[in-house]
C-alpha cells in the first residue's frame, strides 16, 4: 500500500459542492487487507517494526486529513456538515481499528523494548554487585577517596573495570585476587598456628618448672621436716645424756663430799690426845652396815703423805675390791664419753648445738677426769 492509493478521493454529492475526501472505500479496505495482517514476528524484527510506524502514521495522517477535510466543508452549510461528519465518522470508524491495531503492535513492541532495556540494567546491577560482593569476599576494601577495591595495599581494581569489563577478562583478574587473598588467609593461618604452639609450648614449659620448683619445695620441706626431727631426737638424746652427766656429776660430788667428810673425819682422829678410850670408826658411812669397815682409833692414822697407803692399809678386802670398781667404772664413764663419735650435720644451726653440748661435755669429762684423780 502507496501514499497514492490512500490520497484517492472519496466524493459526497451535496446539494451545491460535493463532498470529497482524500480516502476512498477501496482505499481503506485495502488498508484493512494489507496493514491488518502485519505483525512483528520477533524482538529482532527492526525493519517489520519500522514498516508497522510507517503505517500507522500513514493511517493517521489519512485520518487527520479526513478531519481537516470536515472541517473545511461544515462551514459550507449545516446539513452538509452532517452529512459530511457522518461520512467522516464512517470513515473513521473503520479507520480506527486498523490505527488501534497497528497502536497496539507499536506499543507491545515498545514495551518489550523498555522491559529488556531495564532487564538489562538489573542484570548489569546484579553483575555489579556479584563482582562487589566476589572482591570483597576475596578480602578486597573499597577506597572511596581512589574509587578503587584494594587488597593488602598492593592489589587494586578500579570501578570502572568492576562495571565495564568483561566476563573474560574480570573472570581471570578475580581469580587471581582471590588465589593471593587465599594464600594470605593460608599463611595467617600458619603464623597463628605457630604462635599457638609458641603460647602453648611456654605454658607447658611454665607449668613443668611450677611443678619442679613445687616439688623441689616437696622435697626441701620434707628434708626440713627431717632434719627438725632429727635435731628433735638428738636435741632429747643430748638432755638425756645430759640427765645422766649431771646425774653422775652429782653422785660423783657426793662421793667426794663423803670422802672429804671422811678424811676430814680421820685427820681430826689422828690428832695426839691425852687419854682416849680405844673405840673403833666407821669408814665409808654411805655403804650397808655389813659392808663397813672399822678402823681402831688407838692405832695412829698417817698424815697427808701416808693416806693412801693408810687407806690400803685399814680398808677390808671386800672394801678394797668395791672401793677398785667404783673407780674403774667412773675411769670407764670418762673414756666412753671421751671416745663418744659424733655424727656430721649439715646445717649450721644443728652444729651449734652440737658443738655447744660438745663443750659443755668437755668441760664435765675434765671435771670428771680430775675429781677421779683426786679419789
Amino acid at each position: 500500500m502507496t501514499d497514492e492509493t490512500v490520497q484517492e478521493a472519496v466524493v459526497i454529492p451535496g446539494p451545491e459542492t460535493p463532498i470529497v475526501f482524500s480516502v476512498t472505500d477501496a482505499a481503506i479496505n485495502q488498508m484493512k487487507a494489507e496493514l491488518l495482517s502485519l505483525t512483528i514476528p520477533a524482538q529482532e524484527d527492526r525493519e517489520g517494526y519500522k514498516h508497522i510506524v510507517e503505517a500507522r502514521k500513514m493511517v493517521k495522517k489519512t485520518r487527520l486529513d479526513v478531519g481537516k477535510k470536515h472541517d473545511e466543508m461544515t462551514e459550507e452549510a449545516k446539513s452538509y456538515v452532517k452529512r459530511v461528519k457522518a461520512e467522516a465518522d464512517r470513515i473513521v470508524g473503520s479507520l480506527k481499528p486498523i490505527e488501534l491495531h497497528l497502536q497496539s503492535l507499536e506499543d507491545a513492541y515498545d514495551a518489550e523494548k523498555e522491559r529488556i532495556r531495564k532487564q538489562k540494567e538489573i542484570e548489569a546491577q546484579a553483575r555489579i554487585e556479584n563482582r562487589v560482593n566476589r572482591l570483597r569476599s576475596a578480602g578486597m576494601i573499597w577506597d572511596g577517596v581512589v574509587e578503587m577495591f584494594i587488597l593488602l595495599q598492593e592489589h587494586k581494581i578500579s570501578w570502572e573495570d568492576i562495571k565495564n569489563l568483561p566476563d573474560d577478562q574480570f573472570e581471570p583478574l578475580a581469580i587471581d585476587i582471590e588465589d593471593r587473598y587465599k594464600a594470605y588467609l593460608e599463611a595467617e593461618a600458619e603464623r597463628k598456628r605457630l604462635e599457638e604452639e609458641e603460647a602453648a609450648r611456654k605454658e607447658a614449659e611454665r607449668i613443668a618448672e611450677e611443678k619442679r620448683i613445687q616439688a623441689e619445695r616437696d622435697r626441701q620441706s620434707a628434708e626440713l621436716k627431717a632434719e627438725n626431727d632429727r635435731l628433735e631426737k638428738l636435741r632429747k638424746e643430748q638432755a638425756e645424756l645430759q640427765r645422766q652427766l649431771d646425774e653422775q656429776a652429782a653422785e660423783l660430788q657426793r662421793q667426794q663430799d663423803v670422802m672429804r667428810l671422811e678424811r676430814e673425819r680421820l685427820e681430826e682422829l689422828a690428832k695426839p690426845k691425852e687419854t682416849e678410850p680405844v673405840a673403833e670408826v666407821s669408814v665409808l658411812p654411805d655403804r650397808e652396815p655389813s659392808t663397813a669397815v672399822t678402823v681402831p682409833v688407838a692405832e695412829a692414822i698417817p698424815q697427808e703423805p701416808a693416806l693412801e697407803a693408810h687407806w690400803a692399809t685399814n680398808l677390808s678386802k671386800g672394801a678394797q675390791r668395791e672401793w677398785e670398781k667404783d673407780l674403774q667404772k667412773l675411769r670407764k664413764v670418762s673414756e666412753d664419753f671421751g671416745a663418744y663419735k659424733y655424727p656430721e650435720l649439715e646445717y649450721v644451726d644443728a652444729r651449734n648445738v652440737l658443738e655447744e653440748f660438745q663443750n659443755r661435755l668437755v668441760v664435765a669429762i675434765g671435771q670428771l677426769t680430775a675429781n677421779i684423780s683426786e679419789l
